[in-house]
């Protein structure tokens, strides 16, 4: 039996508010499709869900509609438990790296049909074990959010990379190759912009450009521990502010523009941890989108076992897991997680 966790208030349910019907349809005998109206519901799903005796757990939405339920099912069934159940990407949301990972091909209602497929049939869809990273965080006191125990396959700690999803969701607007294509060319053409109009030029400069620089290129100021080691740039001394930390435990593909972490493998996530000038980040970028790693002075680009981010007083982070978005966010300590399983028909 497979089990689906619908949210009616996602976007393109919004749109479509028929689709839990005609999911059901789909599904008919072999599964169930449950509705939430908010998080806190999860868990009361479920619950259902293992009563029924569901074997494929999947949510009708994107990465991070995954990423709540794998971590509401760690903590409603214990870690062991929550290891050996079988999740299924079904590649309809904003973020979708984990279908192109596990190799499933095809979108939504395609994927849940060869699932229903196997349910039928008795017989058992392909099984892929993906490594995880276990994240916990501490937030700000002062920011009234929680802390974070969570397992994630992909994550944006802090400056380039979680600066960018703040405006990739804002709006109504598409999310694919020519929203991301666009978020960094402003992103980027706004620096270049501002480098050149300093000094007697500053007042011509346009407020829009002071804006996005501001939210874009802003780095995280703090220190963070690679392997337990300070990170030092160049010249042997702690780095003190950070333009990219990023880390995955699986390779990402968002949209075939950005494809990240070709190097993760079990127990040994991919990181990018360091200071890169916005000039420096449009080359790494471009070996970023080409699926390769980069060289620079005060950056690294590989494998870690740990990485440990303390952000100074007044800084918060907000990370982004899997496409999921942690406000107030002062200090992160980021270790490889289980494997998670997953049905990739």
């Amino acid at each position: 039996m497979i089990g689906i966790v619908v949210n009616p208030h996602a976007k393109k349910n919004r749109r479509n508010p028929n689709r839990i019907l005609r999911l059901r349809e789909l599904v008919g005998e072999h599964g169930v499709v449950r509705q939430t109206e908010h998080v806190g519901e999860l868990r009361r799903v479920i619950r259902e869900f293992r009563e029924m005796g569901v074997k494929y757990w999947t949510s009708d939405g994107g990465d991070g509609a995954l990423h709540w339920l794998l971590n509401e099912c760690v903590v409603e069934f214990g870690l062991d438990e929550a290891t050996k159940l079988v999740f299924v990407p079904t590649r309809v949301g904003t973020i979708n790296f984990m279908a192109a990972a596990l190799g499933v091909r095809g979108r939504g209602n395609r994927i849940i049909g060869r699932v229903v497929e196997h349910v039928r049939d008795g017989t058992q869809p392909k099984l892929v074990d993906a490594p995880s990273m276990h994240i916990t965080a501490t937030a700000a006191p002062e920011s009234g959010e929680s802390d974070l125990d969570r397992y994630a396959f992909a994550t944006a700690l802090a400056g380039y990379g979680a600066n960018f999803y703040g405006p990739f969701y804002a709006g109504e607007t598409g999310r694919g190759a020519a929203r991301i294509l666009a978020l960094l060319g402003g992103g980027f053409g706004s620096a270049a912009v501002g480098a050149v109009t300093t000094g007697p030029l500053r007042r011509f400069r346009p407020a829009f450009v002071d804006r996005a620089v501001h939210d874009f290129l802003r780095p995280l100021r703090g220190t963070v521990a690679v392997d337990g080691e300070p990170f030092c740039g160049a010249d042997g001394a702690a780095l003190r502010e950070f333009t990219i930390l990023h880390a995955g435990s699986v390779p990402v593909n968002l949209a075939n523009v950005l494809r990240a972490f070709p190097l993760a493998a079990p127990g040994r996530p991919h990181v990018h941890v360091g200071y890169i000038s916005t000039a420096g980040a449009v080359p790494a970028l471009l070996k970023v989108a080409a699926g390769s790693t980069f060289n620079a002075k005060n950056a690294y680009d590989g494998p870690a076992t740990s990485l440990d981010v303390v952000a100074d007083p007044g800084s918060t982070m907000i990370p982004c897991l899997d496409g999921e978005l942690f406000e107030g966010i002062q200090t992160i300590a980021l270790r490889p997680g289980p494997s998670f399983r997953f049905a990739a028909p």
